[in-house]
């Protein structure tokens, strides 16, 4: 896997661009837990299955598609080859490059040409193109192809947009009356937008960014630190404050989260 960051003027609405090949003698299966953000995927191999890790046997096939922000822990398995390209962006970008309402696509996975018509088709033939070439070709193709495309759709409400900053800049832990307070809006006009534009609320969506915190915590966590440790340093009230979150979110402990890998 290569990652590559967007250029400067694409960020914070790009946040990676991530290229990837895998190659197994078996079938893998895996768990992915949720992040706060929405994911656009081009596979030039053998499609991946996705469906909810609670219900393996509703897995579907794709091949190009956005996943819109999940909630919920979800399974993919392939057949050991999987080849893409993967496009990671915050949720009111999503909402301008897509052109829908992010809460359409809340713990959904759907095959991007239907949101993007023809625009999918074009730039994955770029994609093919630019990957052929290598990896270092792909980069400067997104570049160029995602500017245009977020200038040509909706554009998301600034107060949306700071707030979303607001949340993501201190790990969700902002109030969501303050943050209504301070756009000028009602709170429930506030709290509708909101999912309109990120697909959640702005309560579920600062819970994920804490989950999400503690998640990158806890694969990086030092031998010295306890799990007590990441829930204070995360935001939450204590240790089985967090275990709650984890089992809602990524469906098990802490314990059993990073004894699987995830």
């Amino acid at each position: 896997m290569a990652v590559a960051a967007a250029l400067p003027e694409l960020a914070p609405m790009v946040k990676r661009y991530a290229f990837y090949r895998e190659s197994s003698p078996e079938p893998v299966r895996r768990v992915e837990v949720p992040v706060a953000s929405v994911a656009l995927i081009f596979t030039f191999g053998s499609p991946l299955w996705i469906g909810p890790s609670a219900d393996p046997a509703s897995v579907r096939p794709f091949t190009s598609f956005v996943a819109g922000v999940h909630d919920r822990s979800t399974m993919t398995v392939h057949d050991g080859h999987q080849h893409g390209v993967q496009i990671d962006l915050s949720p009111t970008a999503a909402y301008s490059l897509l052109g829908v309402p992010m809460d359409e696509l809340h713990n959904r996975v759907v095959p991007l040409a239907d949101v993007l018509g023809r625009r999918a088709e074009q730039l994955e033939d770029q994609l093919v193109d630019a990957v052929g070439r290598g990896w270092d070709a792909a980069r400067p193709a997104l570049d160029e192809a995602l500017p245009k495309m977020l200038a040509a759709g909706p554009p998301a409400s600034p107060r949306i947009d700071w707030a979303c900053d607001q949340l993501q800049g201190t790990g969700g832990a902002v109030s969501v009356s303050a943050l209504a307070e301070a756009t000028g809006w009602s709170h429930r006009h506030f709290i509708e937008g909101f999912r309109r534009h990120v697909g959640v609320t702005p309560s579920r969506f600062a819970r994920l960014l804490r989950f999400e915190r503690a998640a990158q915590q806890l694969r990086a966590m030092d031998p010295a630190d306890t799990f007590a440790d990441v829930a204070a340093r995360c935001g939450y009230f204590d240790q089985a404050h967090m275990n709650r979150e984890f089992r809602e979110f990524a469906g098990c402990s802490p314990g059993a989260f990073l004894a699987a890998g995830l």
